[in-house]
């Protein structure tokens, strides 16, 4: 992270990070895996694929925080990143998420724990 951003500041958005993730946690993990898969009132996203959605651009900035392009964090070759507009891209991380989640469906994980991981990344990568 750039030395531009004083101690007390950074300290700051930690906790604002922290503090931030620990509602989301909570909020999240009161829902059933029904509640977490069924898609939202118009059909759209379910909560997992929310959640897969914050992941994959909370991907892409650790991938921007370590120096590597974000494509490399959305997991999309450079061409992909560098031609589509960003509901281009985040169509194609959803169908990415319909996947997953059919497997997932196989396999039921909660998502928090994911999230929590890269949640922690993260916070190392800002110190």
């Amino acid at each position: 992270m750039s030395n531009d951003i004083m101690p007390q500041q950074r300290a700051d958005l930690l906790e604002h990070i922290r503090s931030s993730r620990a509602r989301l946690d909570q909020t999240v993990g009161q829902l059933s895996e029904q509640q977490l898969a069924t898609p939202g009132p118009d059909g759209g996203w379910a909560v997992k694929d929310h959640l897969a959605h914050l992941a994959a651009w909370e991907h892409k900035l650790l991938a921007m925080i370590q120096g590597q392009p974000g494509y490399v964090g959305l997991h999309v070759d450079a061409a992909t990143y560098e031609h589509s507009n960003i509901d281009e891209l985040n169509a194609i991380l959803h169908e990415r998420f319909k996947s997953r989640r059919a497997l997932c469906a196989q396999r039921p994980r909660r998502p928090p724990a994911d999230h929590r991981r890269h949640h922690r990344q993260h916070l190392r990568s800002l110190r």
